[in-house]
């Protein structure tokens, strides 16, 4: 497995520990189904994080992240 690879897994393990260990109501509401009162359409940019920006949690939002610019020139 590639660095790369391992980083992502401890980070997905990570996140699940730390924002969610203690909150179980979280993860099975939203196995059930999600009803987020807000459509947002971001950047498709990997250095900005919406979610982060915002502090939105997992359900909150339905996120479309798109590419910013498809029409501009190289």
């Amino acid at each position: 497995m590639t660095v790369a690879m391992t980083n992502l897994i401890d980070g997905a393990w990570s996140i699940r520990q730390r924002e969610y260990s203690g909150d179980r109501q979280i993860i099975s509401g939203l196995a059930t189904g999600q009803r987020p009162a807000v459509m947002m359409i971001a950047c498709s940019d990997a250095r900005i994080d919406p979610a982060l920006i915002f502090g939105i949690k997992p359900g909150d939002v339905s996120m479309s992240r798109d590419v910013a610019n498809p029409g501009a020139a190289p």
